[in-house]
Order: structure tokens, then C-alpha cells, then sequence
């Protein structure tokens, strides 16, 4: 949502910072692995089973595919779980915003109309579409920067957060020189 933001309103963005970003109108393919995970996502929100559809989702978020939920931090876990557990108790708001996640023209083919600078932070464990579409943020959006944080899945700035943080106010730091720079 953030890249369609800075398409639709460039002059309200100074900078980007996408993590672990999804992108529209990206050709995507889960893995056998993901795909069955979605599948049983789905079906749990068919009958409004929230908790197991949680569970899912964020054990997916955390580990990935490459580890088990297990292998992550017990509080991450607990905390991601709080968290996306309130996003499930207002499913009918998000049902609502669907139209927004589809925009037309799609994200994909227009990157190259952001100015703003960008930072794409991913960690190396998410699912593998997520390491694509960061690669092709930093070939399509003039000036990007994509960023791995190793050991973490889709939630870095949960697992490794003081690294995450330090990236973060590392490019923050930079932007006001950079657009100063470019004016």
C-alpha cells in the first residue's frame, strides 16, 4: 500500500521505506510449501476459525518456509500473534478495503515513477517472492537501495530489531543531504 500511496500522492512522500514488500501487478508463484499453508489459511477463514487462520499466517510471517515456527523467539511469536489477532476481529474492514489493494494500473509497471528515496529491507527467510520483489524495487525505483537482513523472515524489525532500527535512521539521516542534493 505504500508504493501505490507514493504513486497516487508523490508530493506527500519524502522517502520510502518498504519492508518485506508485496508488490501489485508482481507475477507471483507460492511454493508448494506456501501455497499449502494458504489453502488451510483460507479454509480456516471460511468457517471463521480466526485463531487457527492466525496461527497460520503468522507462523508463515515468522518462519518462512526455510524454519519452524519453533526456531523463532517464543515473544516475537506470542507478540506477532497479539497483534494480527486484532486485524482478524475486523475482517469485515479489511473485506472492505480489497478494492484498494488491486489499483489500476498496477504498482508494477509504474515503479519508475517514484522520486522519492527508497530503502527495501527483507529478511533472507521469507517466503521467496519477497527477495524478488525487492530485487526488482532496486532495479525499477530510481535510487533504491534493497537491504537483506539475515536470519529473519517477513518481520525483521521484530526479529533483529536494533539492526533493523539502525538501517532505518542510518538512511533517514542521509535523505535530507540527498534531497538538499538533488533540488
Amino acid at each position: 500500500m505504500a508504493i501505490d500511496f507514493a504513486l497516487a500522492h508523490p508530493h506527500m512522500v519524502d522517502a520510502l521505506i518498504l519492508v518485506g514488500s508485496w508488490l501489485s501487478g508482481f507475477p507471483t508463484e507460492a511454493s508448494p510449501a506456501e501455497e499449502a499453508v494458504w489453502q488451510a489459511y483460507e479454509g480456516a477463514l471460511r468457517v471463521r476459525d480466526f485463531d487457527r487462520a492466525n496461527r497460520l499466517e503468522v507462523d508463515l510471517k515468522l518462519a518462512g518456509i526455510y524454519r519452524t515456527s519453533e526456531q523463532v523467539a517464543p515473544a516475537v511469536r506470542e507478540r506477532l500473534l497479539a497483534i494480527h489477532r486484532d486485524a482478524f476481529d475486523r475482517l469485515d474492514e479489511r473485506e472492505r478495503m480489497r478494492p484498494w489493494l488491486k489499483p489500476e494500473p498496477p504498482a508494477a509497471a509504474r515503479l519508475g515513477e517514484i522520486r522519492a528515496p527508497t530503502l527495501v529491507i527483507y529478511g533472507d527467510l521469507d517466503v521467496p517472492t519477497v527477495s524478488q520483489i525487492a530485487s526488482h524495487l532496486e532495479r525499477e525505483i530510481v535510487g533504491a537501495r534493497a537491504v537483506v537482513i539475515r536470519g529473519t523472515a517477513h518481520v525483521p524489525n521484530m526479529e533483529r530489531p536494533h539492526e533493523f532500527n539502525r538501517l532505518v535512521l542510518d538512511f533517514l539521516a542521509g535523505e535530507p543531504q540527498r534531497r538538499e542534493g538533488a533540488r
